[in-house]
């Protein structure tokens, strides 16, 4: 069961803050970019588990360890001309790994996804059969009979726009736009600051919050970065409520309430 919850919430400790900065904070211009940069990461998931989907009664909590770690694996083409770099993301729990792959490049705009190497990884949606995060994050919909076939490259039907370059207190942007086949647009924008105080070293962070439009399946979902000129310092997924399912469709038991933190614990910058 152990192993199911975590399969089921894969991929997002306490920090200290200093307030008040946004007077101080800089605009954040680019983002790491050269082959070699590395991100270790903590993460904590805490799964609390209802009696029911009305009821107030948390009768299970678990909390679940694993590291994550993200660097960049090498400068690629792809599709014979588009000019590319390679992040790879690696979940392990001592007990199993989980890789994936997002390609993403920068322009005038910010930092987009081109992408991605589906090896299994795809979130669905929280009234769906199935719910599973990666670090890359893309909230197809799709139920558990439509999976898309494994290790097989997923190209962006346009390049999402994952981060706004210059980053500043005022940026606002739309993550994803509605497509033919997918009414969820993503919007993103900064709804604050933060210092925070991590392995002896302080990263000031624009706060970026996700808001998820035109599709009831996402509704109860709160995803939040702290990003700073570094990369991403940390990230907290709330999912509120969740019947979780095994790969069969068949609920595993209740409902919950899942909050997945990821926290830097080192980071290489070449």
């Amino acid at each position: 069961m152990r192993r199911i919850l975590t399969l089921l919430t894969l991929l997002s400790i306490l920090v200290g803050c200093e307030n008040n900065e946004s007077d101080i904070l800089s605009n954040v211009d680019s983002y790491p970019m050269a082959v070699g940069t590395e991100w270790v990461y903590e993460r904590q998931i805490i799964i609390e588990t209802y009696e029911s989907e009305t009821s107030n009664n948390v009768i299970d909590i678990d909390t679940i360890y694993n590291s994550v770690k993200v660097w960049i694996e090498k400068d690629t083409i792809l599709n014979d001309t588009m000019s590319v770099t390679m992040f790879q993301s690696e979940v392990n729990d001592d007990n199993w790994i989980m890789m994936s792959s997002q390609f993403k490049y920068l322009d005038n705009e910010g930092l987009k996804n081109y992408a991605y190497l589906n090896d299994g990884s795809l979130v669905f949606p929280k009234n769906s059969s199935l719910i599973k995060y990666g670090l890359f994050t893309d909230f197809y919909k799709t139920g558990y009979n439509e999976l898309l076939p494994v290790n097989s490259m997923i190209y962006e039907e346009n390049p999402t726009l994952d981060i706004q370059l210059p980053l500043t207190e005022k940026s606002s942007w739309t993550y994803r736009k509605p497509t033919e086949t997918r009414v969820l647009q993503i919007d993103k924008s900064v709804t604050g600051v933060e210092t925070l105080s991590i392995t002896g070293e302080s990263f000031p962070c624009f706060i970026v919050s996700l808001e998820y439009l035109n599709d009831p399946d996402f509704e109860g979902i709160e995803f939040t970065d702290w990003i700073s000129n570094k990369g991403l310092i940390k990230r907290e997924i709330i999912v509120d409520r969740t019947t979780p399912r095994y790969w069969n469709g068949e609920p595993v038991h209740g409902t919950q309430k899942t909050t997945d933190i990821l926290t830097l614990k080192s980071l290489t910058i070449r």
